[in-house]
């Protein structure tokens, strides 16, 4: 997948220390599919600028029901449709700058879910200078947490849904050139799997990699699909160094989501 370089359509300077080495900022937004709130559309920007907007153009789901009955036990979303950009570095800058002074760091996780008694429509993960943040996002929030999300609203691509907690009634002006737009990326497996090679330790990436093999294979009767979203899943186990996965995934879901292609 080839990523573009989009630079920022004011570029401030900013001090040497933005962003952090640790810096990376994650939107992740949830609908309702087979009976549960599923991820259908991610957003981050990592310190070296590299963003990445991907929304699902499907679900796997687990053909096991939960043991309460309620729905499917895991649905994982496919991210298909995908467009990268690398950021220049003053847009990097100015992006984890103002993300600090609008007071990410600050922020209540769970506030959103608290305060109406709903589920978080979106989620914000938010890591900087030794520190992180994890913020459930409702269509109605607060003024701090709204001008993050329209902050990152303005750097997606040209064209797409505005995100979660953005006012529908507030203009997003643009801050970046040259944004490509998302495509049905062919490549989508092997995208997904460099990036989580690239950062072992996140598991979503490992699920976008394993779910894109998995619908590749799904009912087609290629014994080497069968096999990719197997290799996937070694890989991804292998990435634990022997730790257990995290909720909501499980060995034994995703073992049951691997194409059963033939005897290999």
């Amino acid at each position: 997948m080839v990523v573009a370089v989009a630079g920022c359509t004011t570029e401030e300077l900013a001090p040497t220390i933005w962003p952090p080495a640790d810096f990376r900022i994650e939107y992740e937004e949830r609908a309702e599919r087979d009976g549960r709130f599923v991820p259908v559309r991610r957003f981050t920007v990592d310190a070296q600028g590299l963003a990445i907007y991907a929304t699902a153009t499907s679900v796997v789901v687990d053909p096991q029901p939960a043991a309460d009955g309620a729905g499917a036990a895991l649905a994982l979303p496919v991210y298909g449709r995908v467009c990268a950009y690398q950021l220049v570095p003053e847009c990097t800058r100015a992006l984890a700058r103002k993300l600090s002074r609008l007071g990410i760091g600050t922020l209540d996780s769970g506030a959103a879910d608290r305060r109406d008694g709903a589920a978080p429509a979106a989620r914000l993960r938010w890591r900087a200078f030794a520190d992180s943040r994890t913020i459930d996002i409702a269509t109605d929030v607060e003024w701090a947490l709204g001008e993050i999300v329209h902050l990152l609203a303005a750097h997606l691509p040209p064209g797409e849904q505005a995100l979660v907690g953005c006012d529908p009634a507030r203009k997003i002006e643009p801050v970046l050139q040259a944004v490509p737009a998302p495509t049905i990326a062919a490549d989508a497996i092997d995208f997904w799997r460099q990036r989580a090679v690239a950062e072992p330790d996140d598991d979503a990436l490992w699920a976008a990699a394993f779910a894109c093999a998995v619908q590749a294979g799904g009912g087609s009767g290629d014994l080497t699909s069968g096999r990719l979203a197997n290799d996937v899943l070694q890989s991804w186990r292998a990435s634990r160094q022997g730790r257990p996965l995290a909720p909501p995934w499980s060995d034994e879901a995703l073992q049951r989501l691997v194409p059963q292609t033939g005897l290999w």
